[in-house]
């Protein structure tokens, strides 16, 4: 498996834990839904877009928030890994 290390929010308590555990998204790992996963505040797309400018990825935002800012989402991406 190929782990993602980029980061678009430096401060996220969730995709810290992610790579600490040497998983892609919260989808694969054991606890999940955890704590941390559910005090997440993400950024929405206009947010994610403002604060980057000019280094903001739409591919980067689906891989890395998108999912994070909503549970059923990652449900679903959970359950097609």
């Amino acid at each position: 498996m190929v782990q993602f290390t980029n980061r678009i929010d430096n401060n996220c308590q969730v995709r810290n834990c992610v790579l600490e555990r040497g998983i892609n998204n919260c989808g694969r790992c054991n606890e999940y839904p955890c704590a941390t996963f559910n005090e997440r505040i993400g950024l929405s797309f206009q947010e994610a877009k403002e604060k980057l400018g000019e280094d903001f990825c739409q591919d980067d935002y689906d891989n890395y928030l998108l999912a994070y800012d909503n549970v059923r989402r990652l449900s679903i991406k959970k359950s097609n890994n």
